[in-house]
């Protein structure tokens, strides 16, 4: 094993917590055939891939179907975690429209425009004008009861405060003005090139088919989706700005070199 390689397997102690049993009886509750969905992406035959279902899955137990889970309750607060690295890694989070709400392509709309990709606000502001973090980026993710927003960067510990603070008013100002509708547009264009470019990728079709199955009950086909992310406007990015960006439903999480960095004073004013 060469001296630079790292044992990803977790500890020993790690592993001796598993528990077996309960992780047999949670395999036997969930992979039944109540809650299994197949997905294909290939030139077989509709038929063809239903027999192949039954002779290798036919003998799973039917079993029951999983109830859908009550929305997760938010529990805001600082976390700061230290590590033996020169940088810091840092995350903010907030909650989000869940993947049947009606707002879920404004906020898809939202992070691209906020920080996903170089021509984003916060990559142009705080990384490229003022170069105070390594990497920044905004990310969405949305499950079929829950979604999330959250903010990302990379940057040196003496950065922390000063970032924290550009990123608290790049957030006031989408709360306070629309984004303007080249930088919707672009959104949209990314966004229509980034499902197109998956689509063409066996796993990429098959999630695309499956994803929204399990989240909507349904397959959303691709014009669908490209209609729904058109039909959003400038407006509607700004309303759910106003509702997602507020601090006291903001998460900020910290790992790396933190020696110094007090939760009680990250604060993240706008």
């Amino acid at each position: 094993v060469s001296d630079w390689s790292s044992d990803v397997c977790s500890s020993d102690l790690t592993i001796h917590k598993i528990d077996v049993s309960a992780l047999g009886e949670f395999a036997r509750e969930r992979f039944v055939g109540s809650n299994l969905v197949f997905g294909c992406s290939s030139n077989r035959e509709h038929l063809e891939i239903l027999q192949l279902a039954v002779k290798y899955f036919g003998q799973v137990p039917a079993g029951q179907p999983i109830a859908r889970l009550p929305k997760p309750l938010v529990h805001v607060g600082k976390n700061v975690h230290a590590m033996g690295i020169e940088q810091v890694h840092m995350m903010l989070g907030c909650p989000a429209p869940c993947r049947s709400d009606e707002r879920h392509f404004a906020a898809v709309l939202l992070s691209m425009v906020l920080g996903d990709g170089p021509s984003s606000r916060m990559f142009m502001s705080i990384r490229e004008k003022r170069g105070l973090v390594y990497a920044i980026q905004s990310h969405y993710e949305a499950k079929s009861n829950v979604g999330m927003l959250d903010i990302y960067c990379a940057l040196a510990p003496e950065n922390v405060p000063l970032v924290l603070d550009l990123i608290g008013e790049e957030l006031k100002t989408f709360s306070l003005i629309p984004p303007w509708q080249e930088e919707v547009e672009r959104a949209k264009c990314k966004y229509r090139t980034q499902v197109t470019i998956e689509r063409e990728s066996s796993l990429g079709g098959v999630s695309n088919l499956v994803g929204p199955y399990l989240s909507l009950g349904r397959i959303q086909p691709f014009s669908e989706l490209m209609e729904l992310i058109e039909d959003v406007r400038p407006a509607q990015i700004h309303s759910l700005a106003r509702d997602l960006f507020r601090p006291e439903q903001m998460s900020i999480s910290l790992v790396g070199n933190v020696k110094g960095l007090n939760p009680n004073e990250l604060v993240l004013a706008f």
